[in-house]
């Protein structure tokens, strides 16, 4: 992957390169900071996960990689079954399941209405 991919998905998340070498970076939000190996591998498992992945960003913030869609087998008399979204937290790896139409819906903020979930990028549209 360019270097210059490497930069616009880091860039995408909240990390900036600051320095090539020895590599450093940083987050642009909350200041964490990291280098030398431990920045390497966040660029290197950036690379491996993102190859295959669209990576959402959650209107609170948390970046996600969207995995994959489900039918749930539901009990409840209005619905044979409810489509689903499973989705990765990308700092954590815990798997989440929502409702399909609440990961692609709407929601309000401070009075603002926005996406549950954004698109960052999404390996060979955005990259």
């Amino acid at each position: 992957m360019p270097k210059e991919k490497i930069s616009e998905i880091l860039e995408k998340i909240g990390w900036v390169i600051e320095c090539e070498s020895p590599v450093e970076i940083r987050h642009s939000e909350s200041g964490s900071f990291a280098n030398g190996d431990i920045a390497k591998e966040i660029i290197l498992d950036l690379k491996n996960t993102i190859f295959n992945s669209t990576l959402y960003k959650h209107f609170k913030g948390g970046l996600y990689y969207y995995l994959f869609e489900a039918s749930f087998a539901c009990c409840h008399e209005d619905y044979d079954s409810i489509d689903v979204v499973i989705y990765e937290d990308i700092r954590t790896e815990k798997r989440w399941v929502r409702p399909r139409n609440e990961f692609f819906g709407m929601v309000v903020d401070n009075g603002e209405e926005k996406r549950r979930f954004e698109k960052i990028c999404e390996y060979n549209h955005d990259l």
